[in-house]
């Protein structure tokens, strides 16, 4: 049921809401509790919009994923990457800082790939 993106959808304002959702994506997939998940957070700035989920409350749903043995990826362009996902709580995930652009993205994808796969035959 989820339509297309269309450009006129999309209205950057410079606001990042990374602790919102994080939470709500995490919230939705404990209800669904699959045996395996991984978690890609994708970002392009720091935390500075969330108005439900602090960073305490995601840090500890964080953990939960990984308690349960689901796999939590942190790729981030423009902030770092380490610094960003320790504040979430990550403690044996996988955080990558991307260059900005075309290439950076690829790299961080390809990256994202190899552990998913490494996931998947474990």
């Amino acid at each position: 049921d989820v339509k297309p993106f269309t450009l006129e959808d999309y209205n950057p304002r410079g606001m990042t809401a990374t602790y919102d959702a994080v939470g709500k994506a995490l919230s939705q997939l404990e209800e669904r509790n699959p045996e395996k998940a991984i978690i890609m957070i994708n970002t392009d700035g720091g935390e500075n919009a969330s108005r439900e989920y602090t960073q305490s409350g995601v840090a500890a749903k964080v953990k939960a994923a990984e308690d349960r043995g689901w796999e939590v990826v942190f790729l981030a362009q423009n902030i770092d990457a380490c610094a960003a996902s320790t504040a979430l709580g990550m403690t044996r995930g996988f955080s990558k800082g991307m260059a900005a652009g075309a290439e950076g993205i690829h790299e961080g994808y390809a990256t994202m790939n190899l552990c998913a796969s490494s996931y998947r035959s474990a």
